[in-house]
């Protein structure tokens, strides 16, 4: 499903949390093994569920062309290698140092559907990112489309965020600018919103994705919405990025999402997505 202190960013669901520093002084020291051949496969032959996961991702990044990803990596131990050479490879940082967010995602990978980080130096500058993907969300999403829509719709999102950096009133801004809680709260609506919009289009999720992507949806617009209200000028430039508008159905006494044309026009609103009131 907030952050990684300075190896930015970015989760679905919940929180992520940022990396130190990638300018470390720390000198890297052993060269990082590749992973062995067969390592996926049993002495059968057959292939390992942790191998089947790793493919299934591959596949995807692969079939949906998801830009700005360098790699996408299931989050298990034989793993780990593969892990440090991609972010020494990508980014130069230390084995310690690229296991902060690592262990980050081994913490709390119950309120993570993915992690995409990169470090902050290298955001807007058209680096690619590192997906880390739990083994909760292969528990939690068994249709695939469900799969496409959180790493494809939503982490590939943040990805290209995380490439072409955030602009706002016509101008790129930094995490220091915007300030960092601010910052995410604008990527997660954004990368939400890409899921409702793709979903309208057709992406064939399961009942329960589309409530769990709407209910987070709500609540970022609300968080952004508060901050806008309050007179904070970033806030009213990340909500504009919402394609939707909460409002209230008082009839059916619950919240609903309007397209945000629809709702400027006055319209009688008779299609709108039902919006869940507790986010999962």
């Amino acid at each position: 499903m907030k952050s990684l202190r300075e190896i930015i960013l970015i989760t679905l669901l919940s929180a992520t949390a940022l990396l130190p520093s990638c300018k470390t002084e720390e000198p890297y020291i052993d060269p990082f093994m590749p992973v062995p051949v067969g390592a996926y496969i049993t002495e059968d032959g057959v292939q390992t569920e942790i191998g089947e996961r790793q493919a299934e991702l591959e596949e995807i990044i692969q079939e949906y062309n998801v830009k700005h990803v360098v790699d996408i990596i299931y989050y298990d131990e034989l793993n780990l290698e593969r892990y440090h050479r991609v972010m020494h490879a990508t980014y130069g940082v230390s084995r310690k140092s690229a296991n902060i967010p690592w262990d980050e995602v081994c913490e709390k990978k119950d309120e993570y559907n993915a992690v995409t980080i990169i470090t902050e130096s290298r955001v807007g500058i058209g680096k690619p990112s590192v997906i880390i993907v739990p083994s909760t969300v292969f528990e939690k999403h068994e249709n695939k489309q469900d799969l496409v829509s959180f790493i494809v719709d939503h982490e590939g999102m943040h990805a290209r965020d995380n490439a072409t950096g955030l602009t706002l009133n016509g101008e790129k801004v930094t995490l220091d600018q915007v300030g960092r809680e601010l910052y995410e709260d604008i990527m997660e609506l954004r990368a939400y919103n890409n899921q409702l919009v793709q979903i309208e289009k057709g992406r064939a999720v399961s009942e329960e994705c589309r409530e769990l992507v709407i209910s987070a949806y709500c609540a970022y617009h609300q968080i952004l919405l508060v901050k806008a209200i309050n007179g904070n000028k970033y806030a009213q430039a990340g909500i504009a990025f919402g394609s939707y508008t909460p409002v209230i159905d008082l009839d059916k006494r619950k919240k609903v999402l309007i397209r945000r044309e629809e709702f400027f026009k006055g319209s009688e609103f008779e299609e709108y997505k039902e919006c869940p009131e507790n986010p999962k």
